[in-house]
């Protein structure tokens, strides 16, 4: 498989007020070093345009060691390891300059036909390009949200900026959401260990989403589950791990 890497020195705009990177500013620039792989093999923003065709994210699986720091110089990697006739594999990694991981971030994809909203078979011979093994079935982590338990939905406001090029909410829009549901004053006291989401249905609307979750009793760690939804329709389903 091909690894594709990149130095990053991270900028003050991608962190928090305790000069932490972001799990939304993480997920971002691994994106970003995603697409500058595919430009790198001629499977572009340009190649898959003229086949009507985007990328969409199903699922993530993010684990944070430690959050890179304003300034710290990382090396943010990416490669598809496994794929069949319509999901891939991707894993990204961020890690210091002497290679100790910080953040390892695996996810699920597929195409996209723009035109007729339809998933299409994924190119042999795009996914040869990034040596990745075919027909693999990899077992994802599932996500059990319990729906008696979810509290009263919290609405947040959908804006322009939660729009990318194709007109869709970001996927890292419905992340800030889910996180910013929770109270200031626990988010300044603790930090984002695991995030597991699960995007099921896009919210068509342009007026607002709502978000609901409940804390996990049940277990040592603090953990939430979470829900973002529109007009009783799933949009994505979470779960987060803190320290």
């Amino acid at each position: 498989m091909e690894i594709f890497k990149q130095e990053y020195t991270v900028p003050f705009f991608d962190c928090d007020k305790f000069r932490r990177m972001t799990a939304m500013a993480m997920i971002n620039n691994m994106i970003l070093v995603s697409t500058r792989q595919l430009e790198s093999l001629n499977y572009g923003e340009k190649w898959m345009t003229e086949r009507h065709l985007g990328w969409v994210v199903t699922q993530y699986d993010l684990i944070i060691e430690r959050a890179p720091q304003d300034e710290e110089k990382v090396v943010i990697s990416t490669w598809i390891e496994n794929y069949n006739k319509f999901f891939s594999y991707r894993n990204f990694a961020i890690e210091t300059l002497d290679g100790k991981r910080l953040v390892t971030l695996k996810s699920v994809w597929v195409a996209l036909d723009l035109e007729a909203r339809k998933l299409t078979l994924l190119s042999e011979e795009m996914m040869k390009s990034f040596g990745a093994e075919k027909n693999v079935v990899v077992k994802t982590p599932k996500i059990s949200v319990d729906q008696d338990q979810l509290k009263d939905p919290q609405k947040f406001e959908i804006r322009y900026a939660d729009l990318d090029t194709n007109n869709h909410i970001t996927n890292t829009s419905y992340i800030t959401w889910l996180l910013e549901s929770l109270k200031i004053d626990f988010l300044e006291q603790h930090q984002l260990k695991e995030l597991q989401i699960r995007y099921e249905k896009e919210i068509q609307e342009r007026d607002f989403a709502e978000v609901r979750f409940y804390q996990d009793e049940n277990t040592d760690e603090i953990k939430f589950y979470h829900q973002v939804a529109r007009l009783d329709k799933i949009a994505c389903q979470a779960m987060t791990v803190w320290q």
